[in-house]
């Protein structure tokens, strides 16, 4: 944060529920005036453009020259919502993050004027992550009647290995829930080809048994 800011933040403050200015001393909104089209404010002696203090003090960073546009019907109506970055040829402003990238980071949608989506990559990436964490969950309490910690728990006390084949689980993967079809009773945690391979043999032991004698007597 540069010394200017600073100053600023020890001058005006922001409300960005309703978009008003207020002065630090007082707590009094500033009086704006209308100059081409653009609100500016007199702080001890100094004029100042709205928009920029407000993006200033949003960001912590004074935006450079024509980076950020504003679109509404009142010039006053500072609220922050109302502010979009400016699109760069080749480039666009991610409406989560709000960060202006090459179009090569957002996923092509033939609909629209751009050809790209609304959202970077990376902002859907990790929607996306939280919507399966948040599924996840509801699926151990639904279906085997365990919560998250009870499954963290799990994992720790097996070192994040298959019960049966103590292979180790690795990043972005989960352990499956072994659980009793009869009577619920949850087992223990498998790697995916365990719990399939369980899942083929029916949970029979007998069947299992008879395939271990068949694959030794070979």
């Amino acid at each position: 944060m540069t010394k200017d800011i600073a100053r600023l933040f020890s001058l005006v403050k922001y409300s960005a529920s309703d978009g008003v200015l207020r002065r630090v001393s007082n707590n009094k909104p500033v009086y704006l005036e209308i100059r081409h089209g653009l609100p500016y404010m007199t702080v001890e002696g100094a004029r100042i453009n709205a928009r920029r203090t407000v993006i200033a003090l949003m960001t912590g960073r004074w935006p450079d020259p024509h980076e950020y546009r504003f679109i509404g019907d009142d010039p006053k109506d500072l609220r922050w919502e109302l502010f979009y970055p400016r699109r760069e040829r080749g480039k666009k402003a991610c409406r989560t993050c709000g960060v202006l990238l090459p179009l090569r980071h957002f996923h092509k949608n033939p609909q629209r004027t751009d050809k790209r989506g609304s959202y970077c990559k990376d902002c859907l990436r990790n929607k996306d992550q939280k919507n399966y964490e948040a599924s996840r969950i509801n699926t151990l309490a639904k279906k085997y009647g365990i919560s998250r910690d009870t499954y963290k728990a799990m994992v720790e006390a097996q070192d994040n290995k298959c019960a049966i084949c103590g292979e180790q689980c690795g990043t972005g993967r989960h352990l499956a829930v072994d659980h009793c079809h009869e009577s619920g009773k949850v087992r223990g945690l498998l790697c995916r080809g365990c719990n399939v391979g369980l899942g083929h043999f029916k949970d029979n032991p007998k069947l299992l048994l008879l395939a271990a004698k068949y694959l030794l007597k070979t």
